[in-house]
């Protein structure tokens, strides 16, 4: 026996659709089922096909049958909300597809956006976790990439973007964004919804201050600013309390905050590059630190609370314009590197001696990391 759709749920139904339909395509009227009493599953059937094509053609039909078939359906079976939820779902991804060829269309002669697009698709037909729209030579990101809300990885490096869409802070599944080698001088507001974030690199772009939206993603724990314009460091950058690696290198900072001391969980810090003259005592605090990267400064000397970095095993002041090292450095029960190459030192402290033969190893070493650094740019 054929099964039924009681006649107040399908008029409702028609109407919400007939609606719908008038709201897309004013200039149609379509005449669709007049009665519904005691419809057959498989009349229902030809109403959501007939529906479907008159709203989309036979590429938005293909789809809303997809849609139910993917979800269990069956000709015989007669589930409403299943049928409003494929239709629905299949305009939604028209609508993407045609934003998305829309954006397409608009490229510019060194941009290839038709791999993007291809790209972008695969990535929400599949479900795919990541996304990589590097090296493209974009300026622009289509607003539909917030429909990716699965994402979990974004890396749009070595492009040539300058702002991102807002719809970016609806990735709330994000947990990697690499954005470096762009031009990017500031983010949209939204960022700060992206409260899974965890890996943010901005490396080699052009911002002189940072976004104080950056300071509420409070699951950061990694966040590279190589290369940029920076002259300073924002105080509240220290609400990024499970920050793991910050690196600061190759921009122009003078000085650094006081608070860097707040950061509990910080692992590695790079602020080689930069014009620091001193590093702010409270850098004592810092009980977790394993790397410091200093080199490439004007340091004139060491703060004495360096002694108190128990974990620190690297240490890089190579370059800079040191003329002695605190003694508290040998305090040091974890070090197994200095870097000391290109200072004006006049004198070590007595038990240095095993520490600076060590160092003196790796002095080759440092430069062709740095330089490896700065052609790579973190990314």
């Amino acid at each position: 026996m054929a099964a039924t759709v009681p006649k107040t749920e399908f008029n409702a139904f028609q109407r919400e659709i007939i609606a719908e339909l008038e709201q897309a395509q004013p200039s149609e009227q379509p005449h669709i089922l007049d009665s519904a009493h005691d419809v057959d599953a498989r009349i229902v059937f030809l109403f959501v096909q007939r529906l479907a094509n008159r709203y989309g053609g036979s590429a938005f039909a293909a789809r809303v049958m997809e849609q139910l078939r993917s979800g269990g359906w069956e000709p015989d079976d007669v589930d409403l909300k299943a049928w409003k939820t494929a239709v629905r779902t299949a305009k939604r991804d028209v609508e993407f597809e045609t934003e998305l060829n829309q954006w397409v269309e608009q490229a510019g002669p060194e941009e290839n956006r038709v791999e993007a697009a291809a790209r972008i698709s695969w990535c929400k037909r599949a479900q795919h976790g990541k996304l990589d729209l590097s090296k493209l030579g974009l300026k622009t990101l289509p607003r539909v990439i917030g429909a990716l809300t699965h994402l979990e990885e974004l890396d749009v490096s070595g492009n040539s973007l300058d702002r991102l869409p807002p719809e970016i802070g609806l990735l709330q599944n994000l947990q990697s964004m690499n954005v470096s080698r762009n031009s990017f001088a500031t983010l949209p507001k939204e960022i700060r919804l992206l409260q899974s974030l965890q890996l943010m690199n901005l490396s080699r772009n052009s911002f002189d201050t940072l976004p104080p939206e950056i300071g509420l993603l409070r699951n950061l724990r990694s966040l590279s600013l190589f290369s940029n314009r920076l002259n300073s460091l924002p105080e509240w950058i220290v609400s990024l309390s499970k920050l793991e690696l910050l690196d600061a290198s190759s921009n122009e900072l003078e000085t650094l905050p006081e608070a860097v001391g707040e950061f509990k969980n910080l692992r590695e810090l790079f602020v080689g590059g930069n014009k620091l003259r001193a590093l702010p005592p409270a850098i004592g605090r810092l009980a977790n630190l394993q790397t410091l990267y200093a080199s490439l400064n004007l340091l004139q000397d060491l703060p004495s609370e360096i002694g108190h970095l128990q974990n620190l095993q690297s240490l890089y002041i190579s370059s800079n314009q040191l003329r002695s090292l605190p003694p508290e450095i040998c305090r040091l029960k974890n070090l197994r590197a200095v870097f000391l190459s290109s200072n004006p030192l006049q004198s070590l402290p007595v038990e240095i001696d095993q520490i600076q033969s060590r160092g003196q190893t790796w002095v080759e070493f440092e430069r062709t990391f740095f330089d490896s650094r700065m052609d790579e740019g973190r990314s």
